[in-house]
């Protein structure tokens, strides 16, 4: 059996080349989970890979991603971060420690903790307020800051605003690995669902804008027009000599 071979690249290729077999490797996956905890960093990585290829089949290995995500292993833990997403809905267990990466705004792989817990759906409900804060962008909040008047004046930071509520509201369709780690939690937001609705409602009324524009397009997204509390969202963005109203204009344009 390749996968217990004493040799390491032997072991990593063949964990790989049931990865490239996707779903159709399921039935590998019990073989599969213990290279998690190999001895050799080439064949951690390998099978944390090989099993995110497999997909929703891989829930067992659940507990041992968790413990990859908890270390310092790389490249193992980015997989790991990305496998916990590809499983989806049966890697709800490790929604806490994804939490966690998120809230660390220094972690190098915020973006994809970001992705694969909404790629959980709404099985990440607790992981809610930590997108709610994870929405909030330094850049847009800044711009709001140094171009808060309504005809957008460049010379007092109002292009800047300008050029990112178009860049933030127009999103859909941009490749992944361009978007902002805000627009990111947003699309977790809007995968979650109904459980993030209450928690969005109340990020209405947040006093940073970026958590605000936010927080409309996930009830836009989520919700038929109809079923928009949108007296609630006109107050949100009536601040601030316009700028904000035009935030959401220009979304609903869209």
């Amino acid at each position: 059996d390749a996968l217990s071979d004493s040799n390491d690249h032997v072991r990593q290729a063949a964990v790989m080349s049931l990865g490239w077999m996707g779903r159709r490797a399921k039935h590998c996956v019990p073989e599969m989970v213990p290279l998690l905890e190999d001895d050799s960093p080439l064949v951690r990585s390998g099978a944390a890979w090989a099993l995110g290829r497999v997909g929703s089949a891989a829930a067992e290995a659940t507990p041992l991603l968790v413990k990859l995500v908890e270390t310092k292993d790389e490249p193992a833990r980015l997989w790991a971060i990305r496998t916990i997403g590809a499983i989806g809905a049966g890697a709800k267990d490790a929604v806490p420690v994804l939490v966690g990466v998120i809230q660390d705004e220094s972690d190098p792989h915020r973006a994809d903790a970001i992705d694969s817990t909404g790629a959980i759906g709404a099985a990440a409900a607790d992981a809610v307020p930590a997108l709610v804060a994870a929405m909030q962008d330094a850049e847009l909040d800044a711009a709001e800051e140094d171009g808060g008047d309504e005809e957008f004046d460049p010379s007092r930071g109002g292009k800047l605003l300008n050029q990112f509520v178009w860049r933030y509201t127009y999103s859909r369709g941009t490749p992944p690995q361009q978007l902002r780690d805000s627009e990111r939690a947003v699309d977790a937001l809007i995968k979650i669902g109904s459980p993030s609705v209450p928690a969005i409602t109340a990020a209405l009324t947040h006093d940073v804008l970026s958590i605000r524009v936010g927080a409309v397009k996930v009830l836009i997204e989520q919700h038929e027009p109809s079923s928009v509390s949108w007296p609630a969202v006109i107050a949100a963005f009536r601040q601030r000599g316009g700028v904000s109203w035009t935030c959401l204009t220009r979304y609903l344009a869209y």
